[in-house]
C-alpha cells in the first residue's frame, strides 16, 4: 500500500508541474499501418477535442490498397484516441509529434508489441490496458450500472476500480515516465469525479423518480461533498474533465440551496454562470458555459438565448464558438418569425 501511495503522489505532483509548463504545446501525431487478416478492412479512430461541438475521427485519412494513415491534431500535451476495426477496439495515447505504426493484427492476437515509433511505450501501454482490462470509457457504464446503490457503497466500488486501475499501472511502468503516469491517474481520478457528481440523477433516474435537483434527496446530493474543485485548462481534451467541469457547479450551488432550506430558482442559469466565472480558469469556463448554450439553447425561448449569447460574447470576446451561437439563434429567430 506504501509504494501505491507513494506512486499516486509523485505521479499527481509531476503531471500539475509538467502540464504547466507545457499546457498549450501543440502539434500533430501520426498514426499508420497495414490491415492484414481482417474480415472487415474498415479502420476508425476517434477522439474528443477541446470544442463543445466538435468529436475528432480521423481528420487527414489517407487509405489505400489495405494501408492507412491517419493525422491527428493535438492541442495540449496528451491525446486519448479510440481505435476500432473489424469489432476489436484499443485506446491509443498520443503526445504531439508520436509517429506510430500500428500492428492491428498485433491487437486481435494480444502480442506484445502493437505500436512502433515515437510515443510506443505509452500507446502499447494503453492498447495493452484496453485487452486487460478495458476501454477507459468502461468507468462511466460501469458507474450507471451500479447507482442503484447507497451512496457509501456506490463511493467503496469506485474506489475499489481506481485502487484495481493504479494497482494494474504499478505492474506496468516499464518504458512510462512521471509525466505520463501523472495523466494517466489524474484522467482515472477525474473519471471517479465525474461518476460522484452523476450519482443523485442516475440514481433517481433506475428508481424512475424525479431527476429535479429540487426534489432528489439530499442524502444523495451529499456525495458532491466528496468531490474537490481542481480545475486546470491542460485538461481540456479529456471527457472526463469536460463532463466534471459541466456539472459541478450547478451540482454544490443544488446542494447549497437545499440545505439551506431554499429552492433552487428554475431559471438559475445566471447564478450558475457567475460561479463558474469565478472558479474555474477561462477556457474551462467558456467550454462548461459553451456547452450549456450548444446544447440547451434549443428549450429557450428567444429573448432568453440571446441574452446568454450576448453575456457569452462579453465575457469570451473573440471565442471561435461565437459563430456558432450566432447562426443557432439567427435559425432560432427565423422558427419564431414564420411561426
Amino acid at each position: 500500500m506504501k509504494k501505491l501511495d507513494y506512486t499516486f503522489r509523485i505521479a499527481i505532483i509531476a503531471f500539475c508541474l509538467i502540464s504547466g509548463l507545457t499546457s498549450y504545446s501543440q502539434g500533430t501525431a501520426t498514426i499508420y499501418g497495414q490491415l492484414k487478416g481482417v474480415i472487415n478492412p474498415f479502420l476508425n479512430i476517434s477522439y474528443v477535442t477541446a470544442e463543445v461541438d466538435h468529436w475528432g475521427a480521423g481528420d487527414g485519412m489517407q487509405y489505400r490498397d489495405g494501408r492507412f494513415s491517419y493525422e491527428i491534431p493535438i492541442a495540449y500535451r496528451y491525446k486519448l484516441a479510440k481505435l476500432e476495426c473489424d469489432g476489436i477496439f484499443a485506446d491509443l495515447v498520443l503526445i504531439p509529434g508520436s509517429n506510430l505504426e500500428v500492428d492491428i493484427s498485433a491487437i486481435q492476437h494480444h502480442k506484445d508489441i502493437i505500436c512502433k515509433g515515437k510515443g510506443a511505450a505509452m500507446a502499447n501501454f494503453a492498447a495493452h490496458h484496453t485487452l486487460d482490462m478495458d476501454l477507459l470509457e468502461y468507468y462511466p457504464r460501469y458507474a450507471y450500472r451500479i447507482c442503484d446503490q447507497s451512496p457509501q457503497d456506490y463511493i467503496k466500488a469506485l474506489n475499489e476500480v481506481l485502487s484495481n486501475e493504479v494497482k494494474y499501472l504499478e505492474n506496468h511502468l516499464d518504458g512510462l515516465d512521471s509525466a505520463f503516469v501523472g495523466f494517466w491517474i489524474t484522467y482515472l481520478n477525474y473519471s471517479r469525479y465525474t461518476n460522484l457528481l452523476t450519482y443523485p440523477k442516475f440514481h433517481q433516474k433506475k428508481a424512475k423518480l424525479s431527476m429535479d435537483l429540487n426534489e432528489i434527496p439530499i442524502d444523495l446530493l451529499a456525495i458532491v461533498d466528496s468531490v474537490p474543485e481542481i480545475y486546470d485548462d491542460a485538461l481540456l481534451e479529456l471527457p472526463p474533465y469536460q463532463e466534471y467541469i459541466k456539472n459541478i457547479i450547478p451540482n454544490k450551488i443544488a446542494l447549497e440551496y437545499r440545505r439551506a432550506g431554499k429552492v433552487l430558482p428554475t431559471d438559475s442559469f445566471n447564478l450558475i454562470y457567475q460561479q463558474i466565472i469565478v472558479h474555474m480558469p477561462p477556457k474551462s469556463a467558456a467550454y462548461a458555459i459553451g456547452f450549456d448554450i450548444m446544447y440547451f439553447s434549443s428549450t429557450w425561448n428567444l429573448d432568453r438565448a440571446r441574452t446568454s449569447l450576448n453575456e457569452y460574447k462579453k465575457l469570451f470576446p473573440g471565442n471561435k464558438k461565437i459563430s456558432v451561437f450566432e447562426k443557432m439563434l439567427a435559425e432560432k429567430k427565423e422558427k419564431v418569425l414564420n411561426k
